[in-house]
């Protein structure tokens, strides 16, 4: 009978960890929530640490040539190159 068991849940593993699903981890942030006062306005250069994120993982806007999104902590960031930010987008992560 335990093999049954174990036959079933690897089953329903492999249902679940399709290609479609992402690799890492999804952070949402909440719908409804107004840009917080996080202290990244666009317009502004950002130059600090910050983490290049996938935008398919969290839900975000596909950035256009030369631009990239960055995790922040309370915040996702769109960029340019350069480091002026373009986009601010609350987050529920908070960093490590």
């Amino acid at each position: 009978m335990k093999p049954a068991l174990a036959l079933i849940l690897l089953s329903g593993l492999a249902a679940c960890s399709g290609p479609e699903q992402p690799v890492e981890h999804v952070f949402r942030y909440p719908a409804t929530a107004a840009v917080a006062a996080t202290g990244y306005q666009p317009g502004i250069r950002y130059d600090g640490m910050a983490q290049i994120v996938d935008y398919r993982n969290h839900a975000l806007n596909e950035p256009e040539e030369g631009q990239r999104w960055l995790l922040v902590s309370g915040a996702f960031l769109l960029t340019r190159a350069d480091g002026t930010i373009l986009q601010t987008v609350p987050a529920t992560y908070r960093g490590r």
